[in-house]
């Protein structure tokens, strides 16, 4: 998966997309989020805010099908509300305390 991880360190979304498998979901537990699909992967990332203009990306817990990924889970340091704009692209999950 390291071709991946080299179209998300460049910010190229939707090359990232092409790795995941048609049934790919994301959770993002921290902040209560699910992303399911290539699309909206991509979507999500592009929108998501910035202070440097740029993603930089260390560790996930990934899930694979095969050749692709299936399904990630990412946590980070805090939990923290949904930043508005984006509930077009996720479902709600369980929030992490």
């Amino acid at each position: 998966m390291s071709a991946f991880w080299a179209a998300m360190q460049a910010n190229d979304w939707h090359k990232a997309a092409t790795y995941l498998a048609p049934e790919y979901v994301i959770d993002w537990p921290c902040s209560g989020e699910r992303i399911a699909g290539r699309s909206d992967f991509a979507s999500i990332q592009a929108r998501y805010p910035t202070n440097t203009g740029r993603w930089s990306f260390d560790v996930a817990f990934s899930e694979l099908a095969g050749a692709q990924i299936a399904r990630q889970i990412e946590y980070w340091p805090a939990s923290y509300d949904p930043l508005p704009g984006r509930e077009d692209l996720t479902r709600r999950i369980d929030r992490v305390p």
